[in-house]
């Protein structure tokens, strides 16, 4: 032993020799026949291969943890449980480590490892033997640490089935659920960047560990065909981590494809497990999966294997698009933005967690806390704005209510922000949604990613993903042409699709753009035109014209395939977005592409509203529409002959709607210089409010109003405010699309 602690970093050492005492505590209780500790010890010795720093750390200390992995591998990739030998093994081997450990900060040799550990033979010892009842056959002048085992008769069949063991194992299942879909998220992301960069060691490494931690949790559940698949993809990274096989197009579909299978079953589990499904045997497409995945090992093409099922890509959270398995064929273009590797397994199995710790929390906790901090606003409001308090109220107590007042504001933030989630997991799958639709269609398209920090609600991040693919079909399909085109066009042959998000005016702003062929105005007028959808008589300024792709059943596809052409996605995209209080603008060239602009409220919790009044009633309009409001001069609206009343705002006239005609609610400002208008505008249109009174702006808890609401299209909502009446919310992209013409 030559090395010193001059030549090793100390937090390094240091860092050591904490997990190795963390090692110590968990074998002082495992148990001969027992499986308590096992999957603890698993993580500690992956959180050891991962030290920060560890390859400062020379031989014999990576001999000592391949050993001590071997060993961990054969009890969960076997009986699951520890034997006498095992438990002796590893005590042996940590008093080795610690031996070794202290020579190193002495600066002295420390002893060899002992002979008989060499790490074939301790596998053979240890549990190689309990394979054989789950593999059905026994490797043959193999290295069994590296060798894919043979398909056995369990395996062979064209469809493999587990079956959950529930109510027993219902929690551990749970906590399996939740732990695997953060694992095979982790191993797209990573994926994706190696596809990248074929030399990016790190994500090779991140794979690894991904399908190791998947089959060590799916062995100790005993769930054998998803611990069967996940160890034959460990075994393909494997031989990727030693070199002996390259990255490849044929490596890259193979882990996905088996990754995907891996989520499809998981989501199932998931069902099972919430009780959204009966308990039945979950399937897999064995065969088909393992000879795609050892068809990647061979160094020629072979005879291609029958296609494999499609795998909602919902299984990892998304939204139900389905994946294609791009034919080998086709050069799946590069994603132009790195996308970061999958962050180190953590301890309990799950993915990137920090030092400072993370708790796993059920969603509906965290509404049900919410909604228990709005109600505390509201009763808190209610009581400050109470006459009996302010008539009887004396210095202390104003002094009490303004602390409350602060630390309920203080409350009610802090909840609001365990709402929050980075968009960059949203953002991340699109990557897969590109690379497998550009192979698909035989185009080389790049993704640039901006702003995936922003933060936005859980609530609104998992609805966003159904209008973000709709979107990006629409992009890749409809705008980038061919490379072929492209060349002809003068452009760069590789197109490039752009997700980008922000925060802007208090709310959240999705940008989805592409430098393609963009929107041809006169074409989408005569389809619309053809269609009857519109008048030919009628003339529209170049962003109605754009508007005209929103309508249902609109489409400028020359055929029908099974990404586009039907005229549905882009209404239905503007259904989505509007219920979930936001609007959707267009910007396009032809020629230079086209751009999407998502507006979105930050939560679907809070408002900030401006409170508006018509006759003895008052009304919500949320903020982010507002754009300014004034006391109109007399004279200053004009009514046009079949089109209504007119306001002029900064040189422009818009046109004016009186809200109590619209509601039926009797006003009263006779006159508009009487009232108020309150510009706003939505999807580029802009129109002019006009109510009795304003009564300011407020912070409001949105509430549901139930069945009775629910086929009406001018009330989203509504907010208990502080006197505790209730302000009903309006939906301006219903106002702003009302007819003009109001009888006056």
């Amino acid at each position: 032993m030559t090395d010193t602690t001059a030549e090793i970093p100390l937090d390094v050492l240091d860092g050591l020799a904490q997990l190795l005492t963390r090692v110590a505590e968990e074998l002082a209780f495992v148990e001969d026949g027992s499986d308590a500790g096992l999957l603890a010890i698993n993580a500690l010795l992956m959180d050891l291969e991962q030290l920060p720093g560890i390859e400062a750390l020379r031989e014999p200390y990576g001999q000592a943890q391949r050993i001590a992995r071997a060993w961990v591998d054969s009890v969960l990739d076997g009986t699951g449980r520890f034997s006498a030998k095992v438990i002796a093994d590893l005590q042996r081997w940590h008093d080795w480590l610690n031996e070794w450990l202290a020579c190193t900060v002495a600066g002295v040799a420390s002893e060899p490892l002992p002979a008989s550990w060499d790490v074939t033979q301790s596998v053979n010892d240890g549990g190689a033997a309990s394979l054989e009842p789950m593999l059905g056959v026994v490797p043959a002048a193999v290295d069994p640490v590296v060798a894919v085992a043979p398909v056995s008769a369990e395996y062979g069949s064209e469809v493999a089935t587990i079956l959950l063991n529930l109510p027993a194992d219902i929690d551990l299942l749970r906590e399996f659920y939740s732990e695997s879909l953060e694992l095979l998220q982790a191993i797209e992301r990573a994926v994706l960047t190696l596809e990248e960069n074929p030399s990016a060691a790190e994500a090779v490494n991140a794979i690894f560990r991904a399908f190791h931690t998947f089959k060590g949790s799916a062995g100790f559940l005993k769930l054998n065909a998803l611990q069967h698949l996940a160890h034959e993809l460990e075994t393909l990274l494997d031989s990727v981590r030693s070199g002996s096989l390259a990255v490849s197009r044929r490596v890259i579909d193979a882990i996905l494809i088996g990754a995907d299978v891996l989520a499809d079953c998981t989501r199932r589990v998931g069902e099972q497990v919430n009780g959204t499904q009966s308990v039945q045997p979950i399937p897999l497409p064995t065969t088909q999966v393992l000879a795609l995945i050892r068809a990647a090992t061979e160094p020629e093409p072979i005879v291609p294997v029958a296609p494999l099922p499609v795998v909602p890509v919902s299984a990892l959270g998304g939204s139900g698009m389905h994946s294609a398995v791009a034919s080998p064929a086709v050069a799946a273009a590069p994603v132009s933005k790195a996308v970061p590797a999958a962050p180190a397994v953590s301890r309990e199995g799950g993915v990137g967690a920090s030092d400072s710790g993370t708790v796993r929390l059920d969603a509906s906790k965290l509404d049900d806390l919410v909604n228990l901090v709005g109600e505390l606003v509201v009763a808190q409001a209610i009581v400050a704005g109470s006459r009996d308090v302010r008539v009887h109220a004396g210095p202390e107590f104003a002094q009490a209510m303004s602390s409350l007042m602060r630390i309920t504001k203080d409350l009610q933030r802090n909840a609001m922000s365990m709402r929050m989630v980075p968009i960059s997991g949203l953002f991340r799958k699109m990557t897969r949604l590109v690379r497998d639709l550009a192979s698909r269609e035989g185009k080389q398209v790049k993704l640039v990613l901006q702003g995936e920090d922003t933060e936005l609600d859980r609530q609104l991040v998992d609805k966003m993903g159904d209008p973000l693919i709709h979107m990006i079909r629409n992009a890749l399909d409809h705008g980038i042409e061919l490379p072929a085109d492209r060349i002809a066009a003068g452009k760069d042959p590789v197109g490039t699709i752009g997700l980008a998000a922000c925060h802007e005016h208090g709310g959240v702003v999705i940008r989805v753009s592409d430098d393609g062929r963009g929107l041809d105005g006169e074409r989408l007028q005569a389809k619309a035109v053809e269609k009857g959808l519109i008048s030919p008589s009628l003339t529209l300024s170049v962003a109605e014209t754009l508007e005209l792709i929103f309508m249902p059943g609109l489409s400028t596809a020359a055929t029908v395939t099974d990404l586009s052409g039907r005229g549905v996605g882009m209404d239905v995209v503007r259904g989505h977005i509007e219920a979930l209080r936001g609007t959707v603008e267009i910007e396009s060239h032809r020629g230079r592409g086209t751009t999407f602009s998502i507006r979105l409220p930050l939560t679907l919790a809070l408002i900030d509203g401006l409170l508006v009044g018509v006759g003895p009633e008052r009304y919500v309009i949320p903020a982010l529409a507002v754009r300014e409001c004034f006391r109109p001069a007399k004279g200053a609206v004009t009514a046009v002959h079949e089109q209504g009343e007119l306001v002029n705002v900064r040189g422009h006239q818009v046109p004016v709607l009186r809200l109590g005609r619209y509601l039926n609610k009797p006003m009263q400002s006779l006159q508009p210089e009487e009232g108020i208008m309150v510009v706003v505008e939505s999807g580029g249109a802009i129109r002019a409010i006009l109510v009795d009174e304003v009564h300011g702006k407020q912070e409001m808890i949105i509430k549901k109003l139930g069945h009775t609401f629910e086929q009406q299209i001018l009330i989203v909502g509504g907010a208990v405010l502080a006197d505790g009446t209730v302000g009903l919310i309006l939906n301006v992209d219903s106002l702003v699309r009302a007819p003009r013409a109001v009888q006056v």
